[in-house]
């Protein structure tokens, strides 16, 4: 695990993905769940303002997936090759690592 500050589980991604210790393939890994996080964001706003149309095409993609564990969550992008476990131990430093190979 490795630790990262910042103020959301987003922008410790986008740092996560800009680190060399992650593998290239990791670090692109990383990138799109940052983006998918961010598109997450924007689609639940859109929604929520009540100007979406209800279509899928209104929506931004990839979107990003998570599911609790522990007492962190595990994040990956749909069709993704990697899962990261996200864990924040103290206000503001978040430790990420990789939980290993699986399609998500």
């Amino acid at each position: 695990m490795i630790t990262y500050k910042g103020y959301s589980v987003t922008e410790v991604f986008q740092a996560a993905a800009q680190d060399e210790i992650w593998t290239e393939e990791e670090r692109v890994a990383l990138a799109e769940i940052a983006e998918g996080l961010r598109n997450n964001y924007y689609n639940q706003l859109l929604i929520g303002s009540g100007k979406w149309d209800g279509t899928e095409e209104r929506l931004h993609s990839p979107r990003a997936f998570s599911e609790n564990f522990g007492t962190g969550r595990i994040y990956c992008v749909p069709g993704g090759k990697f899962r990261f476990y996200c864990h924040e131990s103290v206000a503001g430093h978040w430790n990420i690592g990789i939980v290993g190979i699986y399609n998500c």
